[in-house]
């Protein structure tokens, strides 16, 4: 479980790339940064920290975008 997620680290290199949503069944291409580091309580109230890059950080920067109101699907 991932509760009141905050990105506190992105790296400066970007990367283009075609993303999806499971909201709509279309895809675009966005910007994301290539690495992340995410802070987020566990189940057990506990801060923990991930890292996070190629794929999994543009999965976690979409699910951020939709937590901040930002839509891009």
């Amino acid at each position: 479980m991932i509760a009141n997620p905050e990105i506190v680290w992105s790296s400066e290199e970007t990367k283009v790339h075609e993303e999806g949503c499971l909201s709509l069944p279309h895809t675009m291409k966005s910007r994301a940064s290539r690495s992340h580091s995410l802070q987020y309580l566990n189940e057990n109230n506990e801060t923990c920290e991930l890292e996070a890059d190629g794929f999994f950080s543009v999965v976690i920067q979409h699910e951020m975008d939709h937590l901040d109101g930002v839509s891009l699907c």
